[in-house]
């Protein structure tokens, strides 16, 4: 017996809604990584040529006292790829730190997604730990970014990473630790089911229950996602 042709036609409305959901998660939309071009590569265009010098020195100097390198990346957008994994990638892809001792980091900024994060390898978990992280672009990054003061809070975020790293600076107890990131999505693909449940419960409207209580467990979600996802 042939499907009511109503039914093919949800069915198919459906399959588009998922598609366009989880097209942000497709392995080929990754962001490629820009080319290492120094300490300081500031592709979206956030800070002052005077600004970049002076990094660009203080991290010098910095990697030659301390043996350990820090870098600094700014993109004007992560086009819909995921900021744990394109700092991943950046990291491994400029061999940032010291062969065999993993003792790099590497400080990630989205300007149009407004978001910021630390990535840490090995070799450096030690002293700029994930609390020390978290505390630095809650406290020290972002407040200026809030203020428009891209500038001094990338100095100020650079400054206090450099501190960690020399046993200079210390987190306070978590409140609710960010992590090393602004992006704390835990699920990944939870948002996306969720709304997808949502618009099943919309395309078949018998099913009332289902649409109530998809949007009454996605409504709090969205709003403890939200607040990790930009600074302002």
């Amino acid at each position: 017996m042939a499907a009511p042709a109503h039914f093919i036609s949800r069915g198919r409305q459906l399959l588009a809604v998922l598609c366009l959901l989880l097209l942000p998660a497709w392995p080929g939309m990754a962001l490629e990584v820009p080319l290492l071009k120094g300490r300081v590569n500031d592709y979206a265009g956030m800070l002052a040529p005077a600004t970049v010098q002076q990094l660009e020195n203080s991290l010098n100097l910095f990697e030659t006292e301390q043996s350990t390198q820090i870098v600094i990346l700014t993109v004007t957008s992560l086009a819909g790829d995921s900021l744990e994994d394109f700092s991943l990638r950046a990291a491994e892809t400029w061999q940032i730190g010291q062969k065999g001792k993993d003792n790099g980091a590497l400080l990630v900024i989205s300007k149009n997604d407004r978001k910021i994060r630390i990535e840490v390898g090995y070799g450096l978990e030690g002293t700029l730990t994930d609390l020390t992280s978290g505390r630095i672009i809650r406290d020290v990054i972002t407040p200026q970014f809030r203020n428009g003061n891209f500038d001094q809070g990338v100095i100020n975020g650079a400054t206090a990473m450099m501190a960690a790293v020399k046993g200079e600076f210390t987190a306070d107890e978590p409140r609710t630790s960010s992590g090393s990131s602004t992006n704390n999505d835990p699920g990944g693909l939870i948002v996306p089911l969720l709304i997808g449940l949502f618009f099943v419960g919309r395309l078949f409207g018998k099913h009332r229950m289902l649409t109530a209580t998809t949007g009454a467990v996605a409504a709090p979600l969205f709003g403890i996602f939200a607040l990790g996802f930009q600074w302002l």
